[in-house]
């Protein structure tokens, strides 16, 4: 089947429960370099929905005890299995989905690898709790910190691009909170999903944490319409992330939605020109351009603009298209017949528009598969699909521009926000420019590569979607925040509390100049009048001395 050691049963198995289950129902994959069946998985039914949600909210009471250093070390054992799984499951995402098997490896299984470490290493620190120290005055005695609590179980819709960095990433962040997954794969790329859930079962993670349910569309609603989950991550399509928010909406579920994107690489006429031109090819076509975070859209100076363009023609016509299990192969074939239409109508509307096609742009039909070549457009304006839409396709287009304000009015036409890229050597103008880019993800001088870094986060604005993921603050994106508060009780009632009278009220009528006066002396005459005509009031109900102390600590600031 899958020419891997990993022995995949036919079909194979939904995992539920610590559990390889069979239903009747199954799915086909296919290989998209040679259109032959690759596998069969097995399809959730109702009643397997039903199981994998209860079971997950059973174990949800478990594992949220845990002590994070407790699940760190069922990390470190994943990481163990996944370097000597490495080469196997390059070699299955090479078959299923198309990317070459160096691709595989290095976009792929390192960043898995990175995402265990990091969530071994640092999650315990990030999640212990955070003592804070109270900014109101009239509140100095007490103490307060913040707790971060696992929300429940997750529900993780992962897509076909990354099968296996996309939903291990996802799901390993959900259970290094606490909380326990559902994994619904992609039915493009099944048994990729299957091995996610297949690696945190080898790693011992408890029964019920982990499930993985296989299906279509069907499948991914009924479970979107469970009340059980607290979380939903979803990664996909700008389109079905909207269904997805209408069917979560009646039980108020919280979203992550990582979506579309349509990102801008700008190239300034100072930027490297073989590092800028490299890597525009490489964020361009590498997975057959199919990822978020693709450049879909390049702007160059015109200055810069023609040695740009005869740059990258000749380093795209220098790619090896083929066989992603060859170690030769640069670009491999596009991972399904819908999206490999999808590039064709753009190009072909560009076409006629009056886009100049510079290299590839006609579907390769000397291979079985769905393969498209690294194609470069010039000549195409603002209006054309593949300067609008997003294409998921290894297609370049490529317009000059005369200044940064052009420039950056252009960038931020999108409606998407997902990443973008500014190329020159001038750093204070990249960051000027960073700061007004409309994108939750801005690098300089390099693209796409932040996903690749645990400690980043990643996510996007406007239709690229909301939430982030990984780093500290998707870490703490799986968790509820929870403050908590103490006093330390030795009061018999705070100044504000019942009953309200003529003393209170005489109190609070001169509290704003006494605490927020921006004049100092105006302060100091509120104070000294609130001491002489209440002074056994505010000693018998204000913490007074540990007040002083904050206030001096302030004006020493």
């Amino acid at each position: 089947m899958t020419g891997t050691r990993f022995g995949f049963h036919d079909p194979e198995g939904l995992l539920i429960g610590g559990h390889f289950l069979h239903t009747k129902e199954t799915l086909t994959s296919v290989n998209p370099t040679t259109l032959e069946p690759l596998g069969r998985v097995c399809v959730a039914g109702k009643k397997q929905v039903e199981e994998a949600t209860a079971l997950a909210l059973s174990a949800f009471r478990h594992w949220a005890k845990t002590p994070p250093e407790t699940r760190s070390a069922h990390f470190r054992r994943a990481r163990e299995i996944l370097v000597n799984w490495a080469e196997d499951v390059a070699r299955l995402i090479a078959q299923e989905q198309g990317k070459p098997v160096v691709e595989a490896l290095t976009v792929e299984v390192l960043p898995a690898l990175g995402t265990l470490l990091f969530l071994e290493k640092e999650a315990p620190r990030i999640l212990q709790e955070r003592p804070i120290r109270f900014f109101e005055l009239l509140f100095a005695d007490k103490k307060g910190y913040f707790r971060f609590e696992p929300k429940g179980p997750v529900l993780v819709i992962s897509p076909w691009n990354y099968p296996f960095l996309l939903p291990l990433s996802a799901v390993a962040f959900a259970l290094a909170a606490g909380n326990t997954v559902v994994l619904k794969p992609s039915p493009i790329t099944p048994l990729t999903g299957a091995l996610v859930g297949r690696l945190f079962h080898e790693a011992g993670f408890p029964p019920g944490t982990i499930a993985v349910l296989q299906g279509g569309p069907g499948v991914g609603q009924a479970l979107v319409e469970r009340p059980e989950f607290r979380l939903i991550h979803f990664t996909g399509s700008t389109e079905t992330g909207r269904k997805i928010m209408a069917s979560a909406a009646p039980h108020l579920t919280p979203l992550i939605l990582e979506l579309g994107g349509k990102d801008p690489m700008i190239v300034f006429a100072d930027a490297n020109l073989e590092r800028a031109a490299a890597g525009a090819v490489w964020a361009a076509f590498m997975n057959a351009g199919q990822t978020c975070s693709s450049v879909e859209r390049v702007f160059v100076e015109r200055p810069l603009f023609d040695a740009f363009v005869e740059q990258v023609v000749t380093l795209t016509q220098a790619l090896k298209v083929g066989d992603p299990l060859d170690p030769d192969t640069e670009v491999g074939p596009i991972t399904a017949e819908f999206q490999l239409r999808k590039v064709e109508d753009q190009v072909e509307e560009a076409q006629k528009k009056g886009a100049r096609v510079l290299t590839g742009g006609r579907r390769l039909t000397e291979f079985p598969g769905y393969f498209y070549p690294p194609t470069i457009l010039t000549q195409v304006h603002l209006e054309m699909r593949v300067m609008e839409e997003e294409t998921f396709g290894p297609l370049m287009p490529i317009m000059p521009f005369d200044s940064e304000e052009e420039v950056m009015a252009w960038a931020n036409r999108s409606p998407y926000g997902l990443t973008a890229s500014i190329w020159t050597s001038d750093l204070e103008r990249a960051r000027r420019i960073a700061a007004q880019i409309q994108a939750g993800v801005v690098t300089v001088n390099d693209h796409t590569f932040s996903f690749g870094e645990p400690r980043a986060t990643w996510g996007g604005v406007k239709a690229s979607g909301f939430g982030r993921s990984r780093g500290e603050f998707g870490l703490l994106e799986m968790t509820d925040v929870k403050f908590v508060g103490i006093d330390p009780g030795q009061r018999s009632r705070p100044l504000w509390w019942y009953p309200y009278d003529q003393t209170l009220l005489s109190v609070v009528r001169k509290a704003p100049q006494a605490f927020h006066a921006t004049d100092t002396g105006q302060r100091l005459q509120a104070l000294l009048h609130l001491v002489r005509r209440h002074w056994g009031k505010l000693f018998r109900e204000l913490p007074l001395p540990q007040i002083a102390l904050r206030a001096w600590e302030l004006l020493e600031r």
